[in-house]
């Protein structure tokens, strides 16, 4: 796919789940914004047939970069992360470097990340309800994006891996993957540090961390008991909708 790595673009498709099915390739695509994207780049995403463009991010970032319009593909903007009084979070990379400035160390800011961003995402969220709504109802294929890619929408493809039957390590597998495609953003940001403790607050801006998505997936255990509950609770999937799901959306490993 000729899209530059640093876009954070990529599928599911080809995934394994642990019965020894694959996520079907040309459903499910995940990407930074699209506002970054060249116009060759775009012309790709539009070959792709998208139905569904779910924008996860908060309305001051649309604003600041809105998304190209991607012919036959609808919009939706949906912030995947509000506070305690429903105010939409900005966490894209520079939303992320101003919590830093504004908290009085930087281990605020990683207590910050690590218990209330990441243990707050997988619950209550209008962004992730409408997501599991459109699978239910077929309107695939369809791309969800935040600003880098990285920590809204990466939680959004572990949860659509979980359901699938997708093995935890390997969802987590598939989260980390964003380090690999943003190396390059990660790189130049490392090589200004002067400490470990800096590098470790660049790896959460500009990439993500494993223990976060790792406490995300705790928090969803924790408050339900299992993950299978944790579907249900959340998103009214039962054992039999979940069934469905891993009929539409896998299938046999050629």
């Amino acid at each position: 796919m000729n899209i530059d790595k640093k876009r954070n673009f990529r599928e599911l498709g080809g995934i394994k789940t642990t019965n020894g099915r694959v996520v079907k390739k040309g459903l499910f695509y995940r990407s930074g914004a699209l506002g970054y994207m060249t116009q060759e780049e775009l012309e790709v995403v539009k070959g792709l047939g998208i139905k569904h463009i779910l924008d996860l991010r908060s309305k001051k970032e649309i604003e600041s970069l809105p998304d190209p319009v991607i012919e036959g593909a609808d919009w939706h903007d949906i912030c995947a992360f509000t506070d305690e009084n429903g105010v939409e979070k900005d966490l894209s990379p520079e939303g992320l470097q101003k919590l830093i400035e504004e908290g009085a160390s930087r281990h605020d800011i990683s207590r910050f990340v690590m218990r209330n961003l990441y243990a707050g995402l997988p619950f209550h969220s209008a962004a992730y309800q409408n997501l599991f709504g459109m699978l239910e109802f077929e309107e695939t294929p369809l791309l969800f994006h935040c600003t880098a890619g990285k920590d809204r929408t990466g939680i959004a493809a572990i949860l659509i891996l979980l359901v699938l039957g997708v093995d935890e390590k390997d969802a987590l597998d598939d989260y980390m993957m964003t380090n690999v495609y943003r190396e390059e953003m990660i790189e130049a940001s490392l090589a200004k540090c002067k400490t470990e403790e800096e590098g470790q607050t660049v790896l959460r801006r500009e990439g993500v961390v494993l223990e976060n998505a790792v406490h995300a997936i705790e928090c969803m255990r924790k408050e339900y008991g299992d993950l299978e509950t944790y579907f249900l609770k959340e998103f009214e999937l039962d054992s039999e909708k979940i069934k469905r799901l891993r009929e539409l959306y896998t299938e046999e490993d050629a």
